[in-house]
């Protein structure tokens, strides 16, 4: 099911990039607003369906379904009747899109009713819950709100690819140092079983499991937001990777023989991730795709559990 669900959701988001494919569900939104619900239904019975041969066997499935169907249709039922959908482009943020980005984003960062789901989706209880709040993120920000500035598109210069460079270096002279200093990484240590296949692999696993979606969520969704709302200045930056940081509190510390250690609030990880989050920021406001800084995230995060693990 984990492969299944994966496969799914990326093919989704994937989708999503190609401008025509954008270009003509904007026109189906703008056309007939209510197809947004059509959007949320279809979320919500993805995972009911895929659960099913679980839930045939626990008759108690059925209190998780109305939690389901509540988490995608409340985004939708306040972007709806916001009225977003009846201009192309809004001369200014409201905060009812703000309450929407943290419906999509607390349940899944502080793991609302994932005990219940882990019971029918097993490992691919992360991949469920955080395809549905991205697909959604996409379809109600993207498509239907039509919010400028998430630079959702593949890199389109130069330009995108030399900043997550330029970014993977002040990340290595600021991070490693203060991560060593504080705790957070491990000594610098090179794999016995290292090769450039497992490392590609691992980026790639990083890149589409924990980088794209939350670049998407974090820089696209409440970066921009916040940049829109309050001005594009290092002030609103920071105040965006102090949340970003401040969503790595409830993580645990695992060495690497794979023993869970320590309990939340991880104060250093919070600390990393901040510092981390002002750099991917940076990368992601001066860019022109969000495949920039999460390239960047995801090679950070490849080093860091390759190496410094």
């Amino acid at each position: 099911m984990e492969i299944f669900v994966g496969v799914v959701f990326l093919a989704i988001v994937l989708t999503l990039l190609n401008q025509r494919v954008q270009t003509r569900l904007k026109l189906w939104f703008y056309e007939q607003p209510l197809h947004i619900f059509l959007v949320s239904w279809m979320l919500a019975m993805f995972p009911c369906a895929a659960a099913a041969p679980h839930s045939a066997i626990n008759p108690d499935f059925r209190f998780v379904i109305p939690l389901i169907f509540a988490y995608t249709f409340a985004p939708a039922f306040l972007f709806y009747n916001m009225g977003s959908w009846r201009s192309h482009e809004l001369t200014g943020r409201s905060w009812i899109e703000f309450c929407v980005i943290l419906i999509l984003w607390l349940p899944v960062e502080i793991a609302i009713g994932q005990g219940w789901l882990r019971e029918y989706f097993g490992r691919a209880t992360h991949i469920v819950a955080y395809g549905t709040a991205v697909t959604l993120g996409l379809f109600l920000f993207l498509l239907f709100g039509q919010m400028r500035g998430l630079k959702y598109n593949l890199p389109r210069s130069r330009r995108d690819f030399i900043l997550p460079l330029c970014g993977l270096l002040v990340a290595a002279l600021i991070l490693i140092p203060l991560g060593r200093f504080i705790g957070f990484l491990g000594p610098l240590h090179v794999p016995a079983d290292l090769s450039a296949f497992k490392i590609a692999m691992s980026f790639v696993a990083i890149i589409f499991g924990v980088a794209l979606p939350e670049e998407i969520l974090f820089r696209s969704l409440v970066q921009n937001w916040l940049m829109q709302k309050l001005g594009p200045t290092n002030k609103t930056l920071f105040l965006s990777a102090l949340i970003f940081g401040a969503s790595h509190l409830n993580n645990f510390s695992k060495p690497r023989d794979g023993t869970i250690t320590g309990s939340p609030p991880n104060w250093e990880y919070a600390l990393v991730a901040t510092v981390a989050g002002f750099i991917y920021g940076k990368v992601f406001q001066k860019s022109n795709s969000v495949f920039s800084s999460a390239g960047l995230h995801a090679v950070v995060n490849t080093i860091r559990h390759t190496f410094f693990a």
